[in-house]
C-alpha cells in the first residue's frame, strides 16, 4: 500500500513544470522563511531579557535585510543568466534550421537545373550534325559555365553550415592538403602554425580558395603562412602573398558574394572561404593590400 502510494506521488509529479518566475517566486519564499524562523527564534526562545531581545531583533533584522537583498540579487542575476542563454540556444538552432534550409534548397535546385542541362547538351550531339561546330561549341561553353556556376552555389550554402564536429588537427597538414592544386613553381611556406580544432574537408577548402585567389588574380609566386599574436593576446594565422597589390577601391568587397575583377571567375572563392572560416567561429579579413596579408583569427 504504502509503496503504491510513493509510486502514485511520483506520477503526480511528472509533467510538472516550473518557469523561472515561479523559480524566483521559491527563492523569494525561501529566503524570507529563513528570515522569518530566525528572527522569531532570536526574539522568543534564544533571548531571555525582553530590552536585550529587542536590541539584537533589531540588528538580527538589518543582517537578514542584506540577506534577502543578497538572495534577490543573485536571483536576479541567475535569471539574467538563465535568458541569456536560452536566447543563444534559440539564436543558435534557428540559424542551424535556416543553413540546413538553404543548403537543400541549392541541392534541390542544383539537381533540377542540371536536369535540363542535360537536355540541352543532348541535343547539341543532335545539332552538331547539321550545324556549324562554333554554333554549337558556344552553347555547350554556356551550358558548363551554368553547372560552374551551380556548383560553387551549392559550395556556398554548404559552407555557412554550422561546424557541429571537430578535430584536433596540424595546422601545417591543412596547408599541404591545400597546396596540391599549387602549381610546382609557386612557392608555399608555412611557419610555426598550431593545432586546431576543425572539420578538415571544409578548412583545407577555404585555404586553398585564398591561396588560388592569390595565384590567380594576383599572379603571385609566393605565399607564406604562419602563425602571429594579435594585441589582445589571440592567436592568428597570417596569409601573405608576394602579387600584385589589391587596389583599395574593392578593398571592402572581397568577401562579397559573386564579387569578381575577372568575367571569367564566379567571384565565389574568398565568400566561400569566408563562410567557412564563420562556420568555425573564427574570423577572416584582409589585413593588409600592399602585401596582401589575409588574417585568420582563432577563437
Amino acid at each position: 500500500m504504502e509503496e503504491r502510494n510513493v509510486v502514485s506521488f511520483r506520477n503526480s509529479l511528472k509533467g510538472i513544470k516550473i518557469s523561472p518566475n515561479g523559480i524566483f517566486i521559491l527563492i523569494m519564499i525561501f529566503g524570507l522563511s529563513i528570515w522569518i524562523t530566525d528572527t522569531f527564534l532570536d526574539f522568543f526562545v534564544f533571548q531571555k531579557e525582553n530590552e536585550l531581545s529587542l536590541a539584537l531583533f533589531g540588528n538580527n533584522l538589518e543582517s537578514n535585510l542584506i540577506r534577502i537583498f543578497a538572495v534577490i540579487t543573485l536571483t536576479v542575476l541567475a535569471l539574467g543568466l538563465r535568458m541569456i542563454f536560452t536566447r543563444k540556444e534559440e539564436m543558435q538552432a534557428m540559424i542551424l534550421k535556416r543553413s540546413d534550409e538553404l543548403s537543400t534548397l541549392a541541392h534541390t535546385l542544383s539537381h533540377d537545373v542540371r536536369g535540363h542541362l542535360h537536355v540541352i547538351l543532348t541535343c547539341c550531339d543532335v545539332l552538331r550534325l547539321d550545324y556549324r561546330e562554333q554554333i554549337v561549341d558556344d552553347i555547350e561553353e554556356h551550358v558548363h559555365n551554368i553547372e560552374t556556376l551551380l556548383s560553387r552555389s551549392v559550395t556556398l550554402a554548404d559552407a555557412g553550415k554550422l561546424i557541429e564536429v571537430t578535430d584536433e588537427i596540424e595546422f601545417e597538414d591543412i596547408i599541404d592538403e591545400a597546396s596540391i592544386v599549387v602549381p610546382d613553381e609557386i612557392r608555399v611556406i608555412s611557419k610555426d602554425l598550431p593545432k586546431v580544432h576543425c572539420d578538415a574537408t571544409k578548412l583545407t577548402q577555404a585555404i586553398q580558395n585564398i591561396i588560388l585567389n592569390a595565384i590567380i588574380h594576383g599572379d603571385a609566386s609566393e605565399i607564406v603562412i604562419e602563425k602571429a599574436i594579435n594585441d589582445e593576446g589571440r592567436i592568428e594565422i597570417l596569409i601573405q602573398n608576394d602579387g600584385v597589390p589589391i587596389d583599395e577601391s574593392i578593398r571592402d568587397r572581397v568577401f562579397e558574394r559573386g564579387f569578381t575583377t575577372s568575367e571569367k571567375n564566379t567571384g565565389f572563392g574568398l565568400s566561400i572561404a569566408s563562410r567557412i572560416i564563420q562556420a568555425h567561429g573564427w574570423i577572416l579579413s584582409l589585413k593588409s593590400i600592399n602585401p596582401t596579408i589575409f588574417a585568420i583569427l582563432i577563437s
